[in-house]
């Protein structure tokens, strides 16, 4: 399997999404082109018409299907050129840099324990591109119709619910195999978040098991590094991700569930079930976010749902505390926008998650600072945000210059401005950034949303860029206010 990655070729897999794309096109036109309207009226006409309507039907299903192939062979190409990429890394460059030779079969000599960290890495890489391909074979079969199938339901259904039906029609040997196949299978939007917190959770452990694996192997290693500093450049950073594992497996408990885990670092947990909520929050941070700072974030979800049982003591809110993008990790990269850009369809497919599987629970989405930029993103440029109310704290713009430019599947557009509430602290450093850089601010441009108020003023006078969720802030209770729908428009109470 090893070979079998380093040779993985991805224009080939390329040629093959062409291939169906000119398919489904070619099939799209056809049936386009059956529908002719002529005064013509009768038996005769109603039955053509008929017949039309079901071959479009079938072909729209067909089309369902080559999108979901081509969605999971991008997933595959994007997976397995990482891990090709990875294991040339090892073989090409860092094994011979370190006097070690690695045959196809990967084996390393000579002999040692540097040869064995470096075969256990390798050998870590092929047992992800075995899964990898294990998952796109097992893919294919569903799209294909020979296990619980996706094509009978994905002529009338989107692919969240295309995926909640295979799930409820497998058995729990499937599941399990499925889990087997795809260390990615608790990400699935689709899934009851019980079940995605159970898989994610194992993916979590194992990642945990294999990072402190790797920490003994380089300590144990130590003596064969050609300096102390080339052994601090392995060391630390494994050390860092090791103690990122042990840390977000000790804030979980049994009211927080673990909704997106994987390998990149893109993490996602849920105070209280949104399966069963009346009222779902989604909480997108900003720059720095990332696997080693998920303590704090979920340290203001807690805010967040302890200020709506506060204010609504019979609510059975949720708040998702959604990291689940690789944010900024400095202000220069935050001045840009490709991280929102990259970070803006993952947002708006895990939000098209959570109205599918919680139909009429209102959603709002609240960002801070660069995660405000990645809202706004998600709900433009061709993207629809699945949301009731956006709040935007600490904005330095979000990517378009008014309200009405934003998409959100719940509001009209000519409405957004009374469900978009924002709030920037007078002395938040966030208000120097120029409108060139992201656009206006909403929080300081008239007619940008409701301003998100209340509290002592005064209070301002200590905040800075991160204090709105500390105990006692005004924006807390605000906030509250919109995520319980007790807030709509101009800050009055809703009716």
């Amino acid at each position: 399997m090893i070979t079998a990655a380093m040779r993985f070729d991805t224009e080939a897999v390329r040629a093959h999404r062409t291939a169906l794309a000119t398919a489904r096109d070619g099939m799209m036109a056809a049936t386009d082109g059956l529908r002719i309207d002529v005064h013509w009226h009768g038996i005769a006409r109603d039955g053509l018409d008929d017949a039309v309507a079901q071959h479009t039907a079938e072909a729209r299903g067909i089309a369902a299907v080559i999108d979901a192939l081509d969605a999971m062979l991008a997933e595959f190409d994007e997976r397995m050129s990482a891990l090709r990429d990875a294991v040339r890394t090892i073989v090409d460059g860092e094994a011979p840099a370190a006097g070690i030779t690695l045959a196809a079969n990967g084996i390393a000599s000579p002999h040692g324990e540097l040869a064995d960290w470096f075969t256990s890495r390798l050998h870590a890489l092929a047992d992800d591109a075995a899964a990898t391909d294990a998952w796109a074979a097992r893919e294919i079969t569903v799209a294909a119709g020979t296990a619980p199938s996706l094509r009978d339901v994905a002529a009338e259904l989107g692919e969240v619910a295309v995926t909640a039906q295979w799930w409820s029609r497998i058995d729990a040997d499937t599941k399990e195999d499925a889990y087997e196949d795809d260390r990615s299978l608790g990400n699935r939007d689709g899934l009851p978040h019980a079940d995605r917190d159970r898989y994610n959770r194992r993916h979590l452990a194992e990642a945990l098991a294999r990072a402190e694996r790797q920490v003994a192997l380089i300590h144990s290693a130590r003596e064969a590094y050609p300096s102390e500093g080339q052994w601090r450049e392995q060391v630390e950073p494994a050390q860092t991700h090791a103690a990122a594992l042990r840390d977000l497996t000790a804030t979980l408990g049994p009211d927080r569930l673990l909704t997106v885990f994987d390998d990149a670092g893109r993490v996602a947990v849920s105070l209280g079930d949104p399966d069963t909520a009346d009222a779902i929050t989604t909480l997108v941070p900003g720059t720095g976010a990332n696997i080693a700072t998920m303590r704090a974030g979920i340290d203001r979800g807690q805010a967040m749902l302890d200020a709506v049982r506060t204010l609504d003591p019979s609510a059975n809110p949720a708040v998702v505390v959604w990291y689940g993008y690789d944010a900024p990790a400095t202000l220069v990269e935050a001045s840009r926008g490709a991280a929102a850009t990259a970070a803006a369809p993952l947002l708006a497919e895990f939000q098209d998650g959570l109205r599918a599987t919680s139909p009429g629970v209102p959603l709002t989405v609240v960002g801070h600072s660069y995660g405000t930029t990645v809202i706004g993103h998600a709900a433009s440029g061709g993207h629809v945000l699945a949301a009731d109310d956006v709040i935007l704290v600490a904005s330095p713009g979000i990517g378009v210059e008014h309200p009405t430019d934003l998409r959100f599947d719940a509001v009209d557009p000519r409405d957004n401005a009374t469900r978009i509430h924002s709030v920037t602290a007078p002395d938040d450093p966030i208000r120097f950034v120029p409108t060139v850089v992201h656009g206006p601010q909403p929080a300081q441009t008239p007619g940008w949303g409701t301003p998100l108020t209340g509290g002592d003023p005064s209070w301002w006078s200590a905040a800075s860029h991160s204090a709105y969720w500390e105990r006692g802030a005004p924006t807390l209770e605000a906030m509250a206010g919109v995520m319980t729908g007790r807030v709509r428009g101009d800050a009055s109470p809703a009716a």
